[in-house]
């Protein structure tokens, strides 16, 4: 069934390279409102409407230049952005569109010239940071501006453990979906938090105070606290209004997706260090299930992993696809309302927003980077996480404050590969996470809340186009088709790909028939550098080009992959022992066959071609003059010619028109 979010009333769309607004008339029609007024509406069914979606004729776009919070200009970042904006606008002016408006050397060094003069600027920038202002004009959804952006103040690190702030967000969330927010009686809050840290046993645990458990209580439903002034009551409307937004009433409603650094070393299966964890979650506020995750080396989350975690959060997940040790299922999926995430890089690039809208029109809610109280649901995942999973681990070495203290590092205690990793991850999600009692649930557990709903009538919906989600994305590029006759395929970050029916070439032909330069539009993963999508240029659908690298598994990852390449040039760099190098007895043959042919000339080779093969040839070119074809002498370039299928014996059976 058809997600309900997709023809959502007045959602902005492209339909056939032409800007338009989706309104909806009756149950099954919808009318497309171009923003050209000389244009008609036109009415299309939702069967039409899907049909063009999947054959990449219907785009969702951003209704938005940039998301709406955490945009703070100073009045100098302000004419920095002016200046910036007219760089980039200069060189996008020069540039077609296959180059992502950043331009070569040359034509940057001209943009410069020109737009210097004009702005009378005595510090132009130079190339290579114009170049980086285009990037972030194509990929950040605030453009050339977003390293003007105030920056967010972090506060300092928290004096209590993981253990005691998870016992913190545990109590507030039972609070937040228990009694409402006007009832709230922070003395009772503050004993449940002091029982369920006592329950630990850990004398050396801190119990956070009155005053610090009532004003974290406050920024989880509110950030921005009630000015002086305001009578109880408004203060208590307002409580009221902010707690809102945490409330749902099926599953899917809202979802919090946010990342995770473990400190946990990984290596490959040949004990090669590889990286630190980073993990992406996507959690369903309702039942606390989890739709889906992603995994990459290193710190920092990418757009590819929130793809990829988005990727696994909508589709069903086949039996077979992950690990379990108790015979559970994973059957959290489908298509959600709103998707929260923070203003983190990876969520709030082009590439991200495109893609969530593309596939499912779902609204994005953006929060302020630091501030986790505006998706405590996430935060307090994150912290079971690390107290009851990451502790559990071999190689995982705690917080930063703890890592100090050891004689060790995160690559030396790293033990634990890829794959038992991920099959840890995944066990203790399935079989322990999904089934435990939850305090924010009233007791019940995530999968008895998920079937809860179901046997209420509820059901999750998949995202029009399946096999379109399925598609790589993550990061983009324009690579050149490859080779003289166009038929090497395409190469990004040093990984060759091409595809078997040769449409990339077929697509490189087309594009030189045109006299334009034979460039692809390509979308990749980092999470899988397996494969590539494609851009066909003269259908507008996208189709999927394997690696042709035989080494590249099957959702190998791009840190997986540079450490078995570089693992492999090792290997080939290796000296070896050559016995012939140093064989004397060679060497004195050598110069004994050079005494012996001193001053004599190498013989005449034969011909190539024998007399009687020649003879041979002559006196077929002789018949062939003649319009005889002799079948028994076809050559071997004559078995793909279409002519060699005809019977030329009864040619003349045939009359002419």
């Amino acid at each position: 069934m058809m997600s309900k979010s997709f023809f959502a009333e007045n959602v902005l769309v492209i339909f056939h390279h032409l800007r338009a607004r989706l309104k909806q008339i009756g149950k099954s029609e919808v009318a497309l409102q171009f923003e050209d007024s000389q244009l008609p509406t036109e009415l299309f069914t939702h069967q039409e409407l899907t049909k063009a979606f999947n054959a990449g004729q219907l785009h969702f776009v951003n209704d938005t230049e940039a998301p709406s919070t955490n945009v703070q200009l100073t009045p100098e970042s302000r004419i920095e952005k002016h200046r910036r904006d007219r760089y980039v606008k200069a060189i996008n002016e020069m540039v077609g569109p296959n180059s992502k408006g950043v331009g070569g050397f040359k034509k940057r060094i001209r943009a410069i010239a020109i737009v210097s003069k004009e702005l009378g600027d005595t510090n132009p920038p130079c190339p290579a940071t114009l170049g980086e202002w285009c990037n972030d004009k194509n990929e950040k959804m605030h453009g050339a501006a977003h390293t003007l952006l105030a920056p967010q103040k972090r506060t300092r690190e928290s004096k209590f453990t993981d253990e005691v702030m998870l016992c913190v967000m545990e109590s507030i969330d039972e609070q937040l979906c228990g009694k409402a927010p006007n009832k709230v009686s922070y003395k009772q809050l503050e004993q449940r938090i002091s029982r369920k840290i006592k329950a630990l046993n850990q004398a050396e645990l801190k119990v956070p105070g009155y005053g610090w458990i009532k004003s974290k209580f406050k920024k989880v439903i509110w950030d921005k606290l009630p000015k002086s002034g305001l009578k109880s009551t408004e203060i208590k409307k307002l409580y009221r209004n902010a707690v809102r937004m945490f409330k749902t009433h099926f599953p899917l409603e809202r979802v919090e997706a946010d990342g995770v650094y473990l400190q946990v070393g990984l290596v490959d299966e040949n004990g090669h260090y590889l990286g630190a964890v980073t993990l992406i979650f996507i959690i369903d506020v309702h039942t606390r299930c989890i739709l889906g995750y992603s995994m990459r080396m290193g710190r920092g989350e990418s757009s590819s992993a929130v793809i990829h975690a988005i990727r696994h959060a909508l589709c069903p997940k086949a039996e077979g696809s992950f690990h379990t040790k108790r015979n559970n299922k994973w059957p959290y999926y489908g298509v959600f309302s709103i998707f929260v995430g923070d203003g983190g890089s990876a969520f709030i690039c082009k590439m991200t927003q495109t893609y969530l809208l593309r596939v499912c029109g779902t609204i994005v809610e953006t929060v302020a980077v630091a501030s986790g109280w505006l998706k405590p649901f996430i935060e307090r995942f994150n912290l079971t996480l690390r107290v009851r999973f990451a502790s559990r681990i071999p190689g995982y070495v705690g917080p930063m404050e703890d890592q100090k203290k050891l004689e060790y590092s995160i690559e030396e205690n790293a033990i634990l590969t890829v794959t038992e990793f991920k099959e840890y991850l995944e066990s203790w999600i399935v079989d322990d996470y999904h089934h435990t009692p939850h305090t924010g649930l009233s007791g019940k557990t995530p999968a008895e809340a998920w079937q809860e709903a179901l046997d209420d009538g509820w059901y999750p919906e998949l995202p029009a186009g399946l096999d379109k989600v399925a598609l790589p994305s993550g990061k983009s590029a324009y690579p050149k088709v490859l080779g003289k006759d166009l038929h090497i395929g395409v190469q990004i970050e040093n990984i060759q790909y091409n595809d078997e029916d040769g449409r990339i070439k077929d697509i490189g032909v087309y594009l030189r028939s045109k006299d334009l330069k034979p460039v692809v539009y390509c979308e990749y993963s980092d999470c899988d550098v397996s494969s590539i999508s494609v851009l066909d240029p003269r259908t507008d659908e996208m189709f999927i080009a394997q690696a042709k690298d035989s080494d590249i598994v099957h959702e190998m990852t791009r840190e997986e992959y540079r450490i078995k390449h570089l693992k492999k040039k090792e290997l080939m760099a290796r000296e070896v022992d050559r016995p012939m190098d140093d064989d004397k007895n060679l060497e004195q043959k050598h110069k004994e066959l050079n005494k012996r042919n001193n001053g004599k000339k190498r013989k005449k080779q034969r011909n190539a071609l024998p007399e009687n093969f020649q003879d041979e040839i002559e006196h077929q070119e002789a018949e062939e003059a003649e319009g005889v074809f002799n079948k028994s002498s076809s050559s071997v370039s004559d078995l793909d010619d279409p002519a060699t299928k005809f019977d030329f014996e009864n040619i003349d059976s045939f009359e002419s028109d």
